[in-house]
């Protein structure tokens, strides 16, 4: 029995070890929707937030790199924002707190609060992104296909 489950647990183990290593090979990456990457001092980390990521892209004052569209379901950035990260979302745009500094790389993506009333009428003062005093926003996209609607 125990000779069984250890040929069962190495086949296992080997096919995961194979697996990882020819994702490794072939540089294949798996990225959800929401996830964005921060790209500071030539350290590129990927968080599974957008919001995680953006507090830490302002603390950092690194680049702040979309891996999907940021459309909140609610409207509303600040509204899933936890702990720290509130600081860094106000009125349900996304914040930029004075004197910091951030460049948002759009990478083929958009940013958006799908703010409209009815038929294609935008909410006026339903600001996006809100720059307080001396913050430095730097809005890029680096996709070959440079799509992103700014």
């Amino acid at each position: 029995m125990k000779k069984q489950l250890f040929k069962r647990m190495s086949a296992l183990l080997t096919t995961i070890a194979v697996v990882l290593t020819m994702m490794c090979a072939f540089n294949l990456t798996v990225y959800a929707a929401d996830q964005a990457q921060v790209i500071y001092n030539g350290t590129t980390t990927t968080y599974w937030s957008h919001q995680t990521a953006w507090a830490k892209a302002v603390e950092c004052g690194g680049t702040f790199k979309l891996l999907g569209d940021w459309k909140p379901s609610s409207k509303d950035f600040g509204t899933e924002a936890v702990g720290d990260e509130e600081d860094y979302f106000k009125s349900g745009a996304i914040y930029l707190p004075k004197k910091k500094s951030v460049t948002i790389d759009l990478n083929g993506h958009n940013i958006s609060r799908n703010l409209f009333y009815g038929y294609n009428e935008e909410v006026r003062n339903g600001e996006v992104i809100y720059l307080d005093v001396d913050a430095s926003l730097t809005i890029t996209d680096t996709s070959s296909a440079g799509n992103a609607q700014r």
